[in-house]
């Protein structure tokens, strides 16, 4: 994982608020995040408390809103709503139920979407949310993808791991927050500040929207077979760690033998062999955008391996060239765009 996501800071300068009570929660929480919030259920025996850290981009009525927040574990039910949201989870699973499917993304932190529909969220620790306001969303997303419906593609995707580009949001989330958390109160204030941070935040969310809508963006047995799409999910989510063939099938609720004759089948390999292409592809992407300071070894046990010579066997197998090729030739080429000379207009 590129240590830029690693940043990711509290918002420490704008707590919103702090209780334990649920409907002072309630309360809060329609006014940061969705108005149709219908209610805030403590799911543990502890002491139940929720904190949460807000930067408003803008006015409250159409500008983007961050938050950092944390709770001792707490379900919220609430109804369709049209703002695009996306959440984080730093520390502990999340899991989201909408539409009688439920799914789950791991820390790793992990990203995914909200729906629109119905839901209910399961939360504990510490997560992150970006909320833009729909008017902003589906102007810019109708530019990108003006025949699709982003509705039923927040639906369809919601806790996606695999729609293109949650990752680059991902990384320019944490690039913000960290800019927040360390600009000087003088900067961070400015109206031109958040709305250039703002502008970004919006492009991205509506980019990863456009992602969902392509034809090509997974490949078209997953959308019509659940089994497999489940499987594919749990891979994804789960591909950093151990990933026990036992576990994939209870997650699944099918036997192994019948999601190994369906990988066979639609994905003409093995569920192993698909686990190393996943994470694998993970690798070389990680390598392709690595920032300064990033570890072969690192990426090579974040994305799941142990033994950095299998690693580096099977990555050149795979990609044609050594993991530490990948890295000089991604160092080089960032350097040699840094130092392109600025042309001057006209």
């Amino acid at each position: 994982m590129p240590a830029s996501r690693e940043i990711m800071l509290p918002l420490r300068c704008y707590l919103d608020f702090k209780s334990g009570d649920p409907a002072v929660v309630l309360h809060r929480l329609r006014h940061i995040c969705d108005q149709n919030i219908k209610s805030v259920t403590p799911v543990n025996g502890t002491r139940y408390l929720s904190a949460s850290n807000v930067f408003r981009f803008g006015a409250p009525a159409h500008g983007s809103i961050l938050t950092s927040y944390r709770t001792t574990g707490h379900q919220v039910c609430g109804g369709p709503q049209r703002d695009f949201r996306v959440l984080i989870a730093r520390t502990r699973p999340l899991r989201i139920r909408a539409g009688g499917s439920l799914r789950e993304i791991a820390p790793a932190p992990a990203i995914g979407l909200c729906p629109a529909s119905e839901y209910m969220i399961e939360s504990h620790g510490h997560n992150l949310m970006l909320r833009v306001h729909a008017s902003r969303i589906e102007a810019v997303f109708a530019l990108l993808s003006p025949d699709a419906d982003m509705t039923r593609i927040r639906d369809k995707h919601f806790l996606d791991p695999s729609v293109k580009g949650l990752d680059v949001l991902q990384d320019l989330i944490s690039h913000t927050i960290h800019c927040i958390d360390q600009e000087a109160d003088g900067i961070i204030d400015l109206p031109a500040f958040k709305a250039a941070h703002d502008e970004l935040l919006v492009l991205r969310a509506a980019q990863v929207l456009a992602n969902a809508a392509a034809p090509n963006n997974r490949d078209p047995a997953i959308y019509d077979k659940p089994l497999l799409r489940r499987s594919v999910e749990f891979i994804n989510t789960y591909a950093g760690g151990p990933i026990g063939l036992a576990d994939l099938a209870h997650h699944c609720g099918a036997s192994l033998r019948t999601l190994q004759i369906l990988f066979r089948r639609e994905l003409d390999c093995t569920i192993t062999q698909y686990i190393l292409r996943t994470r694998l592809e993970r690798a070389h992407g990680m390598l392709k955008a690595a920032p300064p300071g990033t570890s072969i070894t690192g990426v090579a046990l974040q994305c799941g391996f142990n033994h950095l010579s299998q690693f580096a066997q099977s990555y050149r197998s795979v990609f044609g060239e050594l993991p530490s090729s990948t890295l000089r030739r991604s160092r080089w080429e960032r350097a040699s765009y840094q130092e392109q000379p600025v042309m001057a207009a006209g």
